[in-house]
């Protein structure tokens, strides 16, 4: 006479206990049951490189024609050389000032 198989009784009395073990397996082999304490760990062994200036062998030239996005054309009231601009560089000046520039 052949004996009927009960999936449902397989899995309780089988696989749930099998699973449930190796799950508990796997959490006990997650660590060694110590807390770590990050301001006492060990440091890491890391890699180092020199970084050295490029040899002339690494430039590249490519050729080419570089040409500004906008241009102006500048007019002068007076002709000569500027021989001084008192101001700094990125300093403000009000428009219309005089004795900005000197010309010979």
């Amino acid at each position: 006479m052949a004996r009927h198989i009960d999936s449902r009784r397989i899995h309780s009395q089988v696989l749930l206990p099998l699973g449930l073990s190796l799950v508990a397996l796997s959490l006990l082999a997650c660590g060694d049951g110590r807390a770590e304490d990050s301001s006492e760990s060990t440091p890491w062994p890391v890699k180092l490189i020199t970084v050295e200036a490029a040899g002339s062998e690494q430039i590249r030239r490519y050729p080419a024609t570089v040409k500004a996005a906008t241009s102006s054309t500048l007019t002068f009231q007076a002709s000569g050389i500027v021989q001084l601009v008192p101001v700094n560089e990125a300093q403000q000046v009000e428009r219309g000032a005089h004795g900005i520039s000197r010309a010979r």
